[in-house]
């Protein structure tokens, strides 16, 4: 792997779990350094050489001005990641890094360090909902809604059936489009998609492949797919676990560039599965619309 991915996959790992934390709270630098670390030996051990971890201060103009104690990420690159920089920027414009008194423990170091776990490990156990952005009856919400699809889409009589999360999402957007505007015609009804293109970067950067990862339907301010109702935040880690596989097979010379928005049509040139039937996926939108979970879900579009 060159440094540029190595880089890229770093950044991307460390965004997907900022989006997670509350960033801007006391504490939570070493929340997101002992998580940093634990995801980075699961997902890609060889990089935890790739960076250090600093444990320091920054020095602001609030509290007596009394330097602050803070630990961040340094790439060997010299970037710096630190999305906890939040819990002192909102009330200082001017803080900055202190050059005294730092720590600096490898990533590998700090990883071997925090294996029997810590203070601050067992304080996400306890308080989840103090750390991170989606505490544990929304992490309830979102398993109940992930099983779903399991509930309504029970298949043919033969058990087969398509599998509207992978694969099939588009198929079951564009056939449900129309119906859910016949329903809610007061409503804004669009698609949302989430897509890539495999770039061969050199020159000039030709595009070799493009992806169509998933498939939504806007309703107003809210993301319909087979599994019921999406939030954003649900929406980017979608994209980013996408994203952060898609980089471990990535060629040299090759970059992705991806992105999620509103569009009026979905590409034609997605709709190549010549296996498809367009009578099942009827069917089975006849069933996801008359199941008396979806229903309770989409009255909430009028109420």
């Amino acid at each position: 792997m060159n440094s540029q991915k190595n880089t890229r996959i770093l950044k991307s790992i460390a965004k997907t779990i900022s989006n997670k934390l509350h960033c801007d709270r006391h504490g939570s630098c070493v929340h997101f350094a002992e998580i940093f670390v634990d995801e980075i030996n699961n997902k890609h051990p060889e990089l935890l050489d790739d960076f250090d971890v600093i444990e320091g201060y920054v020095n602001v103009n609030f509290g007596d001005g009394i330097p602050q104690e803070h630990t961040w990420v340094r790439l060997k690159n010299g970037d710096i990641i630190d999305p906890t920089f939040l819990q002192f920027s909102k009330y200082d414009s001017n803080v900055d890094y202190s050059k005294k008194r730092t720590k600096v423990y490898s990533g590998q170091e700090y990883y071997d360090g925090g294996k029997e776990g810590s203070w601050f490990s067992e304080r996400r156990k306890q308080f989840p909902s103090t750390v991170f952005k989606e505490g544990k009856i929304e992490s309830i919400r979102r398993i109940l809604r992930e099983e779903l699809e399991s509930k309504w889409n029970t298949g043919n009589k033969h058990g087969n059936k398509y599998d509207y999360q992978h694969g099939f999402c588009h198929y079951f957007a564009y056939n449900i489009i129309g119906r859910l505007k016949k329903l809610y015609p007061n409503k804004n009804i669009r698609y949302y998609l989430i897509l890539a293109d495999e770039v061969y970067d050199f020159d000039e950067g030709d595009v070799e492949q493009s992806y169509l990862i998933h498939a939504y339907i806007k309703i107003d301010d809210l993301y319909l797919d087979s599994n019921g109702f999406s939030t954003e935040e649900e929406i980017e880690q979608r994209t980013e676990d996408w994203y952060n596989r898609q980089l471990t097979e990535l060629p040299e010379d090759y970059r992705i560039d991806i992105w999620h928005d509103e569009y009026d049509q979905i590409p034609e040139h997605f709709f190549n599965n010549q296996f498809c039937n367009t009578g099942t996926i009827k069917k089975d939108i006849d069933q996801f619309l008359s199941h008396p979970e979806v229903k309770k879900l989409l009255k909430n579009l009028v109420d």
